[in-house]
């Protein structure tokens, strides 16, 4: 089930017609904050990865589960099934297919996708992508 991105009310911040390299990375870090803020409301422990060098933006664990290594995009259009991310997002997701992963981690791709504003979110697998019902 997609989650609500955002402040408290839903929303995100900032003005984001304008593509600068600043403003697409202030648009991205309001996106990793975000989906920070989602995971430690859920009991996760987070870290950022800052920099554009990584394929992971976040490292998230808890006590009950595995950790999870995150990248996190946000869509201009909506995006739609799991074949047409995996093209769309080809390049991240290649990337995320190079990281040495500690056992049972999990890696996801998660999208904040218009019109709603919600979270989308694919598991990665060496072989493809699979949408997740929600975050872990």
């Amino acid at each position: 089930m997609p989650c609500p991105a955002g402040t408290p009310d839903g929303t995100l911040t900032g003005d984001t017609m304008t593509e600068t390299p600043r403003r697409t990375f202030t648009r991205g870090r309001a996106v990793e904050y975000t989906a920070h803020t989602l995971l430690s409301t859920r009991g996760y422990q987070v870290f950022r990865c800052s920099g554009s060098q990584s394929p992971v933006d976040l490292i998230a664990w808890s006590h009950e589960g595995h950790p999870a290594l995150i990248k996190t995009e946000r869509a201009r259009i909506s995006v739609g099934s799991a074949a047409q991310v995996a093209k769309r997002y080809r390049g991240d997701l290649d990337a995320l297919r190079t990281v040495i992963l500690p056992r049972l981690a999990l890696v996801q791709l998660w999208i904040l996708s218009p019109p709603d504003g919600l979270w989308r979110f694919f598991t990665v697998f060496p072989g493809g992508i699979a949408e997740a019902s929600e975050c872990p």
